[in-house]
């Protein structure tokens, strides 16, 4: 893009401090060692430019005591010199928030992931790129301010562009943020987050990890969540979209979420491209399904017998997986004994089987619907066949802490609430404490927090972190360090009913925890400790 007046007198400034380096035979040594550190700076224009900036204004050097900017600084500066201009300049990595016109000029809004602080950039800064997609789009370095509202860019300022990058780097930015929260971003730390991302803002085709690779990275940090899969976590994005499906692990789950949410976007995007690179032109006969089609369309037709579904609806679903015309499946899969209706969860064993002896000893209460539900989400969740007694409340909270809305859960506890009394006096289910606390319809501490987390929800609220709190009024959370922090952003209604060691969703800014959901400590399967879970975050200097 054209030099501005303000960047040419910033370049002729940088030149100079760069000469005044090379004059000292000292200042030079330590330049040569800098250099031979970082290989591509010698080859490459940007990588120079980065170079030259992290040299000259950032690394604080031996024999200066301080970086070449500040320790050649005039002691009286001008508010409008070059020399105010480029020590008030600013590292970041900015994220693309919208567009304005002003008196003829279009200017991007960008905010900085790691302090929040929001500048205006001409939209030139983008020439010669087609039209980016915001949600996959950072620019990262520094910049100086050009007049009382617009920033400009210095010569190192990069470009990079991936499926699911803003999400990924606002997750690792959140977590460094909670291990430092005073922290200040360095560039040398910049340049190691995004030294393998293309400069630019396209990217060559097949340079993101495969869509295998990915699948496999999300299955074994599904591991250890049974009942949890890719086919599984690709049902509930189409349901419930992202955000639901990393609230129901968050609820359901002790999974590493930050690297959920780092992989999902990505591998979301990854999908979905290789779907629409082979999808079908025309109507698919049974000649053209491959082995690996069909075996996948009979699991998915399996599990659906073994949840329990209409078997008419699972053939449907069969045929059009495999872009079939409706009606021919026995044709293609002829199997009889498969008309055979479903008897449960796993093959008559498990919930099931106790749901009908308290149907046979209640004939004359209604057995609802999500009574089935639950019993099919539980035995998923927990990988297993369960029986009555088995029941505790890990496995009652995650379905009814699920569920979109206060009415939900509170239709959801009155049709489980028969059964749970049942399992608990009849079948010594250790779920006892659970009937007199929230397993009633009297409790309004589930309410409040499911009403709080779809307010939360519906306001676009994001989380990055789990935190569990270990103080009340005020209610504070752990740091890293063992301290204290404030928690913020919880609705007056529900501080109430919170308890210590109960799960807080959200993420750290300016050293405080901003809440974003709730998660009651019941329903984990271990308690939490009260200090924060360790986290391989990069450091940030």
């Amino acid at each position: 893009m054209p030099r501005s007046s303000p960047i040419a007198d910033i370049l002729k400034l940088l030149a100079e401090l760069e000469a005044r380096v090379q004059a000292d035979p000292q200042l030079a040594a330590e330049w040569e060692a800098a250099l031979t550190e970082q290989p591509a700076a010698i080859a490459q224009v940007r990588a120079h430019a980065r170079f030259l900036e992290w040299f000259l204004l950032e690394r604080v050097s031996e024999k200066l005591g301080a970086s070449p900017l500040q320790a050649y600084a005039p002691d009286e500066l001008e508010g409008d010199s070059v020399w105010a201009r480029l020590l008030d300049n600013f590292l970041g990595i900015f994220r693309i928030e919208g567009r304005r016109r002003t008196e003829g000029r279009e200017f991007l809004d960008v905010i900085d992931l790691w302090s929040g602080r929001m500048a205006h950039l001409p939209v030139d800064v983008l020439a010669g790129d087609a039209e980016p997609n915001p949600a996959d789009l950072l620019l990262v370095g520094r910049l100086i301010l050009a007049d009382e509202e617009v920033h400009l860019p210095m010569p190192g300022l990069r470009l990079a562009q991936t499926p699911g990058l803003v999400a990924a780097v606002e997750a690792d930015l959140a977590l460094a943020r909670h291990k430092q929260p005073r922290a200040r971003l360095s560039q040398r730390e910049c340049d190691a987050i995004f030294q393998h991302l293309p400069e630019g803002a396209e990217q060559e085709p097949g340079s993101v990890e495969s869509t295998e690779t990915l699948i496999q990275e999300l299955e074994s940090i599904l591991s250890v969540a049974p009942g949890w899969n890719w086919n599984r976590v690709q049902d509930s994005l189409s349901t419930e979209g992202l955000a639901g499906t990393l609230d129901r692990l968050a609820f359901e789950t002790q999974v590493d979420l930050e690297a959920i949410r780092r992989l999902l976007p990505a591998l979301t995007a990854q999908t979905e491209t290789d779907t629409a690179s082979t999808a079908p032109q025309g109507p698919t006969s049974s000649k053209d399904l491959s082995s690996g089609n069909a075996a996948t369309a009979l699991e998915a037709y399996d599990q659906a017998r073994a949840e329990g579904r209409s078997v008419a609806e699972a053939f449907r679903e069969m045929e059009e997986s495999l872009g079939l015309e409706p009606g021919i499946s026995e044709e293609v899969l002829p199997d009889v004994e498969r008309d055979e209706d479903a008897v449960g969860p796993i093959a008559a064993a498990g919930l099931t089987a106790w749901i009908e002896s308290y149907q046979w000893e209640n004939p004359d209460q209604p057995i609802a619907n999500s009574l089935q539900d639950f019993a099919t989400q539980t035995q998923l969740a927990a990988g297993k066949p369960l029986d009555a007694q088995d029941l505790e409340a890990q496995h009652v909270l995650p379905y009814l802490m699920a569920s979109a809305n206060e009415a939900e859960l509170r239709t959801r506890r009155d049709e489980l609430m028969g059964f749970l009394i049942w399992a608990a006096q009849e079948q010594n289910a250790p779920i006892g404490s659970a009937l007199d606390d929230w397993a009633n319809s009297e409790d309004e501490r589930l309410p409040a927090i499911v009403r709080a987390n779809t307010a939360w929800k519906e306001s676009g609220a994001e989380w990055h972190n789990r935190q569990a709190i270990a103080e009340l009024a005020p209610i504070r959370v752990s740091t890293e360090s063992e301290e204290l922090a404030l928690v913020t952003d919880i609705p007056a209604d529900l501080e109430k009913w919170l308890r210590p060691g109960d799960w807080l969703l959200g993420e750290w800014m300016d050293g405080r925890f901003r809440a974003a959901r709730a998660l009651p400590i019941e329903s984990l399967p271990t308690r939490p400790q009260l200090k924060p879970a360790e986290s391989s975050a990069e450091e940030v200097d």
